[in-house]
């Protein structure tokens, strides 16, 4: 079986990437020209001009500029994947899980006067424990 890494490299996959990066440099060379920064508003919007021309004339032979790329996206992921998690970990759900056990107790912990873990439930007449059952969302 082949996989995705092994199929024909086409010419619409090569215009779509470079298009792609065509777009996004453009759109960083606005920013830097709206804020003030010729440099970097020449050096993305040169960029942007070179990837749309290559989208334009060479499509077919943008696979290993894909694949750089490409591999330069994984190991920058491989980088800040961890270090976005542990912020949102430490930053977000670390003091959630502090307020609410300061608020509401741990939920897991076993009272030692109750018999089981079971909640106790009113009981319901048989219509209304009827509906309740179908409509259960």
């Amino acid at each position: 079986m082949k996989s995705t890494s092994d199929s024909v490299y086409t010419a619409a996959k090569g215009k779509r990437f470079a298009t792609t990066l065509a777009v996004a440099f453009a759109v960083l060379a606005a920013i830097g020209y709206l804020r003030h920064r010729p440099t970097t508003s020449i050096a993305f919007g040169t960029l942007a001009i070179f990837f749309q021309a290559a989208a334009l004339a060479i499509p077919a032979r943008l696979e290993p500029v894909e694949r750089a790329w490409m591999g330069l996206a994984h190991a920058m992921s491989r980088v800040t994947t961890p270090v976005f998690m542990s912020i949102v970990y430490f930053v977000v759900l670390t003091p959630i899980g502090l307020v609410r056990r300061l608020v509401a107790g741990n939920p897991l912990v076993h009272k030692p006067v109750a018999n089981s873990y079971w909640v106790g439930r009113k009981k319901l007449e048989k219509a209304a424990a009827r509906s309740r059952m179908e409509r259960q969302f």
